[in-house]
């Protein structure tokens, strides 16, 4: 991951001489500048006349550059941060610390989420969120010390009670932290009562799927058949071993183990969702539910 020019402490000084002004990601992961007073700017001033005209010039232009470089690069890494929430990803301590609080780039977005501590007898042992002087508290301020032996994630709603995703909502609007993507206020999506012993979701039968591949972590894929061809799409969730394919030859929102995706291609998916067994949805990870069903749903307002 690249640390687009900035320090080892995540900063960037663009300096006028008679003035500094230093590098901040703004809402909406839109890089600013803060003045000596605090003041955050969307971008450097007009050089004054107390100012050095060749330090204020060199500073516009590398302004001008790290702008560039931040804006796709931010925006990559927060895509890749909410996709590890919803896989699950883990990641050991002393990496966590290494990769991304002590990363010039991802601290920044590591200061805008709210973290879980896992363990394997206890799946959530705490919550905590990185300040900006990269010490750990959890939602009521305390200090929190992680284990060496745990592994720490992005939190995902699902795994929080209402008090708890409360809690952290007043802590993130105390300190003024926009995320880097919707975390403590995502939309949480369960089954309906009728839907936990069947097989296939599908409440979502006649919607378009065209735009299914722009959202993170979705796969369009298609197949040859005898009269043209088949398309269809799917997302893998690898901690809940779960696959997800919906289109193609299956009549609604199947979900798999994702070995299925290992038998021979020339097997149509439905013969081989029914040889091993489609997993029933009540028995599907809350977070893979949640994601695919707000997914679909976005799609479902779209169309309308």
């Amino acid at each position: 991951i690249p640390d687009c020019g900035l320090d080892e402490r995540g900063t960037k000084v663009f300096d006028f001489g008679s003035r500094q002004f230093y590098f901040v990601l703004g809402a909406g992961l839109k890089p600013m500048v803060r003045d000596a007073d605090g003041r955050r700017r969307a971008n450097l001033p007009e050089p004054g006349k107390q100012d050095d005209p060749e330090k204020a010039q060199q500073a516009i232009t590398d302004w001008k550059l790290l702008k560039k470089l931040l804006t796709q690069v931010v925006k990559t890494q927060a895509t890749r941060l909410e996709l590890a929430m919803c896989n699950e990803r883990r990641w050991k301590t002393c990496e966590f610390q290494k990769l991304l609080v002590e990363h010039p780039l991802m601290t920044h977005l590591v200061q805008q989420l709210v973290w879980g501590c896992y363990d394997r007898s206890v799946p959530l042992v705490t919550t905590f969120r990185v300040a900006e002087d990269r010490t750990f508290t959890d939602c009521k301020d305390n200090t929190v010390i992680l284990n060496d032996m745990a592994s720490v994630g992005v939190v995902h709603p699902c795994d929080l009670d209402e008090e708890t995703r409360a809690a952290w909502r007043q802590i993130l609007s105390d300190y003024e932290i926009i995320p880097a993507f919707s975390q403590i206020n995502r939309e949480i999506y369960t089954l309906k009562p009728e839907e936990t012993d069947k097989y296939a979701l599908t409440r979502f039968n006649d919607i378009n799927l065209t735009y299914l591949a722009d959202k993170p972590g979705w796969v369009r894929s298609y197949e040859g058949v005898d009269n043209g061809y088949l398309c269809w799409y799917s997302r893998q969730f690898p901690a809940a071993n779960i696959g997800v394919r919906i289109g193609g030859d299956i009549d609604g929102c199947c979900f798999y183990p994702i070995h299925t995706s290992d038998l021979p291609v020339n097997d149509k998916f439905s013969d081989r969702i029914n040889s091993l067994g489609a997993v029933r949805l009540g028995d599907v990870s809350p977070i893979v539910v949640s994601e695919v069903i707000r997914d679909l749903s976005s799609l479902s307002f779209d169309k309308q």
